[in-house]
């Protein structure tokens, strides 16, 4: 599996150049599944899961708080048992070593697996 940077200005409000976003992805739509994976999830909660809970919130006078994670994909760790390979990316390749390939530990963006 091959992989590539990302860029792009990340811009305020007004449309002004905040700061430049970075990240690398691999290239997902080239596995196959049944032989490069077998499952995909997502834990995301149902709409009525959400409702039952800010109806006992509300009407226990409870706080609710939402919690975004950023780097929400960069911390998933790959399942027990799964293998998955990809190219050194260009311009970080080891001296002496540019054809072997790298085994990951963690979820990319990209991976099928990722989320």
């Amino acid at each position: 599996m091959d992989g590539k940077f990302v860029f792009r200005l990340k811009r305020d409000q007004h449309g002004n150049p905040v700061r430049w976003k970075a990240r690398f992805v691999v290239k997902g739509y080239s596995v196959i599944y049944g032989i490069d994976y077998n499952k995909t999830t997502a834990p995301t909660m149902r709409m009525e899961t959400f409702r039952t809970v800010a109806h006992i919130a509300a009407v226990n006078s409870w706080v609710l708080h939402q919690v975004d994670i950023k780097t929400a994909f960069l911390q998933g760790v790959l399942e027990p048992g799964e293998e998955v390979y990809m190219k050194q990316p260009k311009g970080f390749e080891v001296k002496g070593s540019e054809e072997q390939i790298w085994e990951l530990q963690k979820g990319l963006y990209g991976l099928p697996q990722g989320s």
